[in-house]
């Protein structure tokens, strides 16, 4: 199969040709969603929101950090939480610390956010030591300021994860799952077990190899096993489905790659 017989959208096979046993689970699809009953939407933004939460955390700890040691001088304070705070964004954003997803945390960022946090301040003491030479960082002040803002920046972005765990749970997003075998059925049951990821599968989408037998898991909720172009455009009409998780690379599969074009056509966002 190629490509271009896979991303036709008036018919044609999905994705594996022993797949039509799948559809003897006679599997049917939740109600569909009131909302967005077109056939295409806009770009879905991720499960794990935008970066503005993690923005202002990295903003409220530079600021605490920079009073803490420069509230006598409110120039100096000014020059150093202004230079501070572009430094940690450029140096978190080029580690991915601003990066969207499901299953952010802070704990595992906190390495991350310390070192960045000690090389930004290193720069604003070098900063004032070349424009304000009376007013250059000692020892202590230069160790204060990442030990405040490490804490304070790992706290506000715990904070932030927390209530889009708690907003994911309350709203969760129409998923397919994308693959084949136990990698797709775990996939599956993983977030059918941890709705704080913000997605709620509604339906399997057969991809993998030709040799592998297509069913529904035996745990959890019986989904319908999508074994068509067709099915997937319509799952994702019936269902206001938003995302989508492939369990392997779509680029390895010429089929898999059409289908997340399809998708993303759609206004899936693709993992």
């Amino acid at each position: 199969m190629t490509a271009e017989s896979a991303d036709t959208h008036g018919s044609g096979r999905l994705l594996t040709p022993q797949a039509d046993a799948a559809r003897a689970t006679g599997a049917v699809f939740p109600p569909p969603r009131a909302a967005d009953t077109g056939a295409t939407r806009g770009p879905t933004a991720p499960p794990g929101g935008t970066p503005a939460g993690p923005l202002v955390a990295d903003a409220v700890a530079v600021l605490a950090a920079g009073a803490l040691v420069f509230a006598a001088d409110l120039g100096v304070l000014l020059l150093a939480v202004g230079a501070g705070l572009g430094t940690v964004i450029v140096l978190n954003a080029h580690g991915g610390l601003y990066r969207t997803g499901p299953t952010a945390s802070a704990l595992d960022e906190l390495p991350g956010l310390a070192a960045r946090s000690l090389l930004a301040w290193a720069a604003v003491a070098a900063l004032l030591a070349g424009t304000e030479p009376e007013r250059a960082l000692g020892y202590p002040a230069l160790l204060l300021l990442p030990a405040a803002h490490t804490p304070l920046a790992c706290t506000g972005r715990a904070v932030v994860y927390a209530v889009r765990r708690q907003q994911a749970r309350r709203r969760p997003r129409s998923t397919l799952v994308v693959g084949s075998g136990p990698t797709r059925d775990a996939v599956t049951t993983a977030l059918l077990t941890h709705p704080e990821y913000g997605m709620r599968p509604v339906g399997l989408a057969v991809c993998g190899p030709e040799n592998t037998p297509e069913t529904a898991p035996e745990d959890g909720p019986r989904l319908p096993v999508l074994t068509s172009a067709e099915d997937v455009s319509r799952a994702v009409i019936q269902n206001a489905v938003t995302h989508a998780v492939f369990t392997t690379p779509p680029t390895h599969d010429p089929a898999a790659a059409a289908l997340a074009r399809r998708l993303t056509d759609h206004g899936c966002a693709v993992w």
